[in-house]
This record gives structure tokens, sequence and C-alpha cells, in this order.
């Protein structure tokens, strides 16, 4: 790549993408007629995927150097972007901290007086020996922007594993495939761990 500028990013040369079509079409056209029925067949077809792999290697031989061309400008790209952009999600950041407190405050505001006006409501209802009234609703005066969402996010965090209901667990299928290869016995696996099943190929 010496001496080439770094934003020419070329495609192969016609002769070259021809020569990798004809030998595809080569290949192709003998893997499809393999039919593996006994021993020497069985070691045609390793024969030709033997030569299916030499031709993905001329693949990337002949795309490799354009690819890391490619992949410089990139990384350029993306740090310039990210140079642009980083202290642009610090405001972003902040701003929506800063509305975020403010409506917390609202809310929590607003859910105060609503149990204080139906609290006061149930008070004068008891007092006159009349039906519970109906509880009113007081919505925090949060204005909108045009463009921008105000969101409410709703977040947990588990403090107890074993007391979460099937639906919401999940088998660790890493450990699971660890121990499967770590086993090599499908029968043994399948019985240690229980709802799975278990092969080799």
């Amino acid at each position: 790549m010496k001496g080439m500028n770094s934003t020419e990013i070329t495609q192969l040369k016609s002769e070259n993408l021809a020569e990798l079509n004809r030998k595809f079409g080569e290949l192709k056209a003998r893997a499809e007629s393999i039919r593996v029925t006994d021993s020497l067949s069985f070691s045609e077809a390793g024969h030709a995927k033997l030569d299916v792999q030499g031709y993905v290697k001329a693949v990337k031989f002949a795309t490799g150097p354009d690819i890391e061309i490619a992949k410089e400008v990139l990384r350029r790209l993306q740090a310039q972007e990210n140079a642009l952009l980083a202290p642009a999600n610090v405001l972003l950041f902040d701003l929506e901290r800063k509305r975020k407190e403010w409506a917390n405050k609202e809310r929590e505001a607003a859910a105060k007086e609503q149990e204080r006006i139906n609290e006061a409501a149930r008070k004068e209802a008891a007092k006159n020996h009349e039906k519970r009234p109906t509880p009113i609703t007081v919505k925090p005066s949060i204005p909108t922007v045009p463009g921008l969402r105000n969101t409410v996010n709703y977040k947990y965090e588990v403090i107890d594993a074993d007391k979460v209901r099937k639906p919401w667990t999940m088998p660790d299928l890493v450990a699971i495939g660890q121990k499967v290869r770590a086993d090599k016995d499908p029968e043994l696996s399948m019985k240690e761990i229980g709802g799975i099943r278990a092969w080799k190929e």
C-alpha cells in the first residue's frame, strides 16, 4: 500500500475479477456434481473443499490491500466523528440531566398535591357520611418542546435471583456450551444439565 492515497479505494482489475469468477464457476460445477456415496467420493469432496478454501484465500489476497485502505479511511473518519461528538454528547447528557431533575420534582409535587386533595376529599366525605369520592389525578405541569419527548425511564435491579419467576429467567447458554464441549458425551450432558438436546456432528 506504500505510495497509495488512502482515499483511493479501487475495485479489482477486470482481468483479476474475470479470473476469479472463472475459477469459482469451475469449483461450483465440480462441487455440485459430487455425490458422496462411498470412500472415494468422500475423499473427492474433501479435495474439492480444499480447492474452495484455496479460492477463498485467493479472493482475500486479491481484495486485502484495498480492504485495508478502506479500514484505515473508516478508522480516521470514526476518530474525527468521535472527537466532534464527544463534547456534544456531554452537553446533551447535562441538559437532559437538568431537565429530568426538574421534571422529577414536578412529578413529586403533583403526586403530593394529588394525595393532599384526595385525602381532604375523603375526610370531608367521611365527616358528612357521604360515599367515598372518586380520586382525582393531578398531572405534573411539564411543558413540551417540539422535537423533544418528555420521557420517564422505568428501571430495575435484581435483588434476589432465586425469586425471579421462570418467564424472566434465561439459561446460561455460554456455560451450557462449555460443558457440552468439555463432556464430549451428549448423553451425560443431557442428564446433568436437563432440558436440553445435545448431539455431535
